[in-house]
């Protein structure tokens, strides 16, 4: 993304009424910023590479912890 990065994409999610609602996985090359992931409201972090299945397990587990 050109002007804004995915921290702060969901920082704006996260401000909207609905926003809380919508779990998010910070998939990233830095891996080290697992704390900036966290403190910009995503639920899980993740450091690439990752395998498929691992991908799928972790959105499987998030999606399964935000149902009510």
């Amino acid at each position: 993304m050109p002007e804004t990065d995915g921290y702060e994409l969901l920082r704006v999610i996260r401000s909207l009424p609905a926003g809380s609602k919508l779990p998010a996985v910070a998939l990233t090359a830095h891996a080290d910023a697992r704390e900036a992931a966290l403190n910009a409201g995503f639920q899980r972090y993740k450091p690439k590479p990752i395998a498929p299945a691992e991908l799928v397990s972790l959105i499987a587990d998030l999606a399964g912890s935000t149902k009510h």
